[in-house]
Order: structure tokens, then C-alpha cells, then sequence
């Protein structure tokens, strides 16, 4: 990024997102299409990890299709502005998930998933928001406070 400005307004759009439509969210998939197509807002059947929600969200269904083929967590990286670093933890499915849980979970448990996600967005905006305040950068602000979590049944 030219300005190494995490994009916290993004995120945090993202994280209320899912939380909102926690059926939407599975971090195992860039994107699963709804009805044959990429949807958003998400709510529509789409599934998508956090990046393929920031690529339908900014970007739109085409640029997830083309994404997807591509480099999606490119895509996703610049659109939230985040350093590589940051984006391998945020998008990483397998800091988080020990198994491909989409298809076997109860709601209660998928709903469980986004707001952990939610909560790790959430905790990483806000050390970039007092990393700021220090006059700090953005891009040295590590995604996982803790260290990565895993999250099983």
C-alpha cells in the first residue's frame, strides 16, 4: 500500500457482518457461490471467508470470480491495506479451524466462528488504533495479539 493505512472502517464492516449473518461465513472458503453466482451482500446464500468478503463487499461478485483464479488474498490484502504479514494471520483458515467444519455444524457452533472472528478483527483494530495514537504504523501492528487459536467441535 502506498499509505500503509490499514483500512479499520472496512474490517470493522466485515466484522459486524458476519456476526450479523454468521451463515455467510466460513473461513475454509474464498467463496461458494448462492444460486450459481457470487452475491452480495453475503445474506444471499453466498459464503465467504473474511478476504472473499472484503472482495464482495469493495469490489463486487466479478472481482471475487476473477479473484478466486488469481491471487485472492492479494486482492483482499490491498483492499484492506493490511502488510502480508497481517494478512496471512487474518486469512490463514488454518490458524483458527482444525478441520472443514461447513457442512457438519450445528448453527449455534458456525454462529460460535464468526464471532470469533469478529473478535479478532475487532481486538486488532483496536491495537492499530492505539498504535496510532503512539504515532506508530499500521503495518507493524501484528494481526494476532495472542498467537494463533484452533477452535474444534
Amino acid at each position: 500500500m502506498a499509505n500503509n493505512t490499514i483500512k479499520t472502517i472496512r474490517l470493522l464492516a466485515i466484522a459486524r457482518h458476519i456476526v450479523k449473518y454468521p451463515k455467510t461465513y466460513n473461513q475454509q472458503v474464498w467463496g461458494r457461490k448462492s444460486r450459481g453466482k457470487y452475491q452480495y451482500p453475503a445474506g444471499c446464500g453466498t459464503t465467504a471467508c473474511i478476504a472473499g468478503h472484503a472482495i464482495l463487499r469493495y469490489k463486487g461478485p466479478l472481482e471475487l470470480k476473477r479473484a478466486i483464479k488469481l491471487d485472492p488474498a492479494t486482492s483482499a490484502r490491498e483492499i484492506l491495506g493490511l502488510s502480508c504479514a497481517q494478512a496471512h494471520d487474518l486469512f490463514n483458515p488454518n490458524l483458527h479451524w482444525s478441520h472443514d467444519w461447513s457442512h457438519s455444524l450445528s448453527y449455534d457452533l458456525i454462529t460460535i466462528h464468526a464471532i470469533y472472528a469478529s473478535d479478532i478483527i475487532n481486538d486488532f483494530v483496536t491495537r492499530v488504533r492505539e498504535n496510532r495514537k503512539q504515532g506508530g504504523r499500521d503495518l507493524d501492528v501484528p494481526m494476532l495479539s495472542d498467537g494463533p487459536k484452533n477452535i474444534t467441535q
